[in-house]
């Protein structure tokens, strides 16, 4: 089995979580083609400050410095996009590491397959070599509203999605949506106008921010269950109010301090 390489998409997921202090196992979740310890030892070398770019691979060369390698990227042809269609077709969406195996590696002129694919997976075999990543990304681009779910989201979706918005600021749809893999720009914003920004607007009232700071302690950072106690305001009203909270704490915190140390 072939080695996964590592994207430019998975540094910009890794550097997102990475921000939000995401812990390693949920990080996988989200880079699930990655090994555990290639996610470990990129966010080591995240903690030492390393530029991603830099980042050393097993062999101990970083990404930049293969200026001597010839590049693995080649454009997809026609004739591979109409194979890829076939693939898909007689083995089904998701199943990429059997559409690399049988239809985008060296010796997939020789492979059989199931006796009723058989016939088909020869005649649409071809020898340029495309990774089970690669198959799933240009097919996500052949069809995007295929590489999205439909219908109620998860619970880690809308963790993560609460995570990456910021409910009083201006979001990018589009990178949060690549972030989060699973939904489209147009899903996350509608996420965000229905369900994270669909509470009481205005300030906050002393019986509103009483039942927060009960909330908080009962559910920690769980928004919804958090906004569900509360009950006028939406899961991403409460979390930026909480944070808002907190920090005005750590600030109060520290003017006391100061103060105290100036004291003659």
């Amino acid at each position: 089995m072939s080695k996964v390489l590592w994207t430019k998409d998975d540094d910009k997921i890794l550097g997102a979580l990475y921000k939000l202090k995401t812990p390693i196992d949920q990080i996988q979740i989200y880079i699930p083609h990655q090994p555990l310890k290639v996610i470990e030892a990129r966010v080591k070398a995240l903690d030492e400050g390393v530029e991603p770019a830099a980042i050393k691979t097993k062999a101990g060369k970083s990404r930049t410095s293969r200026s001597n390698t010839k590049p693995t990227f080649q454009r997809w042809t026609p004739e591979e996009d109409r194979i890829l269609k076939q693939a898909v077709t007689e083995i089904g969406v998701g199943r990429w590491g059997d559409v690399s195996k049988l239809y985008f590696s060296p010796e997939s002129a020789t492979l059989g397959m199931a006796p009723e694919n058989a016939s088909t997976a020869t005649q649409g075999s071809t020898n340029q070599e495309r990774s089970p990543r690669a198959c799933q990304i240009r097919w996500n681009f052949l069809n995007p509203q295929s590489a999205f779910l439909q219908g109620a989201w998860s619970a880690d979706e809308i963790e993560l999605f609460q995570e990456l918005v910021s409910p009083d600021g201006v979001n990018d749809w589009e990178e949060i949506s690549r972030a989060i893999g699973t939904r489209s720009p147009l899903q996350c914003h509608s996420q965000f106008k229905t369900v994270m920004h669909s509470g009481k607007k205005g300030k906050w009232t002393m019986e509103e921010i009483r039942l927060l700071q009960e909330a908080v302690q009962l559910y920690n950072r769980d928004w919804q269950k958090v906004a569900a106690h509360v009950g006028t305001r939406a899961p991403g009203q409460v979390r930026q109010k909480a944070n808002n909270m907190s920090e005005d704490v750590v600030r109060r915190l520290k003017t006391r301090t100061q103060q105290t140390t100036d004291e003659p």
